[in-house]
């Protein structure tokens, strides 16, 4: 029978020590002592390859919320993020140390601005009727119902344009126009702005975002899907988009554009993404 829980907030990291009275309540002499010692032994051998992998502090790290293991805010008032007695938030949870004008500036501009209120109305609405019953494309689809929208475009990588193909099957299924332009459209050759001609080994063409983004303004489009765009270039087109953007595919050439099975993965066969040489983003930056 467990007599309590134990909950220690540190560096993010919540760890949960159950000790029993009641296995240590039949013991005698200094067996009671013994049982405890035995006891914290065994938290410290389990506790020991998480800490080792995920450190509790480390030197020239900010803490915030992606190091937070108990999203307090989730469950919790905003006003118990202020109480002594909620155990709920971490010492640097960001909703204890907001700047009240950040936080009034940008809940302001969910009721101010009529489109961004319709988008957030509209989005908890397909979320709270669909919740576990819908697909992604399902999902968008429905949400660009409820928006009141009629024309989509789609920015497609061309290595999915199978799946591009697909997805505007199902929008048209659903009633909508829909556009779309690869990633490759207008065939220009990488070296053309400067990339480095070795690039062209895995193709001679340049990605190109921009284009994409243009060419869907120039369509008028109301929502626009990425499907698998690369890294960077994804960047660029929500840059340059004048429409809402939503994602459907995330590329991730090696995990069958499944890139949070590598975060699954992240104790076991991709360890090895947390090594600490992975060189200098500064000098990276330089080239």
């Amino acid at each position: 029978m467990i007599a309590g829980s134990l909950l220690l907030h540190r560096s993010g990291w919540l760890y949960i020590a159950k000790q029993s009275s009641s296995a240590a309540s039949g013991l005698s002499g200094s067996q009671p002592e013994l049982f405890c010692f035995l006891a914290a032994y065994g938290i410290i051998r389990v506790l020991q390859p998480i800490t080792r992998r995920f450190p509790m502090t480390t030197n020239n790290i900010r803490r915030s919320c992606v190091d937070c293991a108990s999203t307090g805010c989730d469950h919790c008032s905003f006003e118990e993020a202020f109480s002594a007695e909620s155990s709920a938030f971490p010492a640097f949870c960001k909703t204890r140390d907001l700047d009240p004008a950040i936080l009034e500036e940008a809940m302001a501009l969910y009721t101010e601005n009529e489109e961004n209120n319709r988008v957030t109305r509209m989005s908890a609405q397909v979320e709270y009727e669909n919740y576990c019953k819908m697909t992604r494309v399902e999902e968008i689809a429905e949400f660009a119902k409820k928006m009141g929208f009629k024309k989509l475009g789609i920015a497609t990588c061309v290595g999915l344009i199978t799946e591009a193909r697909a997805a505007a099957a199902i929008f048209r299924s659903h009633g909508f126009e829909v556009t779309g332009f690869g990633c490759k459209v207008g065939a220009q050759r990488k070296t053309s702005v400067g990339i480095d001609a070795a690039c062209e080994d895995v193709g001679m063409n340049m990605c190109n975002p921009i284009l994409q983004a243009k060419l869907l303004n120039a369509e008028k489009t109301q929502l626009n899907v990425v499907v698998g765009l690369c890294v960077g270039h994804d960047s660029l087109f929500y840059k340059y988009a004048d429409a809402l953007c939503t994602t459907l595919v995330t590329k991730d050439r090696v995990l069958g554009h499944n890139p949070v099975a590598a975060l699954y993965q992240i104790k076991t066969y991709y360890a090895k993404l947390l090594q600490e040489d992975h060189g200098d983003p500064e000098s990276e930056g330089m080239r």
